[in-house]
């Protein structure tokens, strides 16, 4: 049987609300400037399913990346070990098991396929439906995205190269609630046999989600950040639970840390793409706090 390391998976792309705004240009490399600064300093939009080599496709990322004197990323993800959860949140007490929580026929399609992807017969399995609605996510992204590895993403690929290149590197979120957030995405607090629905939900919708995924990695490549934002809705309607509010959260959060760096120096701030994009995204809040944002686009060295 197949051991569940729940603790490092990740969304393929964090989520955030986006309600109607103007239509931002189709680019992921952004400059910040005005508002007092001395220097320039830069906003980039990541994905966590996508091959490092993918940077060396965008016009001036090496050139505004290597400009910067600091790295801004929500975590660390080289250097901090994730916290453990409680036991309480992730295992079932010894009275519950999953046929109580669906019908013959519901507890079948869950069966055969955690069975296909080698994790033992239903009966066995003694984690919480959100564990195993964590692993099925992950899955299913993994395999839209050819089973990439961690170490070869392009989270991992910055972080490393400014290691290498001595570049300071600040975190925008606390490790403990950078966890506490997807713990919350994946409903590890509601009540089991909701747990148990969404599960059966994802694993129903399987190639509808794998699909989804591969659209908005080929829209990242494309750096289409307006029809990210398209998909993204598609993907939290497939899961109505997920909170809406955290990526717009976390934004404002990061907003009371961003602009004392970005006095400091020239800085390269890089989170996950959905986070630029919607009315709290991080383009729109700089530039309510009065900062000028402008597009890096493809035609621009």
């Amino acid at each position: 049987m197949k051991t569940i390391n729940f603790f490092f998976i990740t969304l393929i792309l964090n989520t955030v609300s986006c309600t109607a705004q103007p239509k931002l240009e189709n680019t992921l490399l952004w400059k910040i400037s005005g508002n007092g600064l001395t220097e320039e300093s830069y906003l980039f939009g990541t994905n966590h399913s996508v091959h490092h080599s993918f940077l060396d496709s965008i016009p001036g990322f090496w050139n505004t990346f290597d400009s910067a004197k600091k790295l801004l990323v929500e975590i660390n993800i080289i250097s901090q070990e994730p916290p453990t959860p409680p036991t309480s949140m992730v295992f079932l007490s010894k009275d519950s098991t999953y046929n109580l929580f669906y019908t013959n026929e519901e507890y079948q399609i869950v069966n055969n396929y955690i069975k296909l992807h080698n994790f033992g017969d239903l009966q066995e399995v003694n984690v919480k439906p959100s564990v195993m609605s964590l692993v099925v996510s992950n899955i299913i992204a993994n395999d839209a995205a050819n089973n990439i590895q961690s170490n070869e993403t392009i989270d991992y690929h910055i972080i490393t190269t400014a290691e290498r290149r001595n570049i300071e590197i600040l975190q925008l979120d606390d490790i403990t609630n950078w966890h506490a957030q997807r713990y919350k995405i994946y409903n590890f607090n509601i009540p089991l046999k909701k747990q148990a629905e969404i599960l059966l939900h994802i694993i129903k919708n399987e190639n509808l989600l794998k699909e989804t995924h591969k659209q908005v990695i080929q829209a990242y490549k494309q750096q289409n950040i307006s029809e990210l934002s398209d998909f993204n809705d598609t993907m939290r309607s497939l899961n109505q639970e997920i909170d809406s509010s955290i990526g717009a959260s976390r934004n404002i959060l990061w907003m009371e840390k961003i602009p004392e760096i970005l006095k400091s120096g020239s800085s390269f701030i890089a989170v996950g793409a959905l986070h630029l994009v919607g009315e709290n995204g991080l383009i729109a809040l700089l530039r309510k706090e009065g900062y000028t944002v402008e597009p890096i686009t493809q035609n621009k060295n």
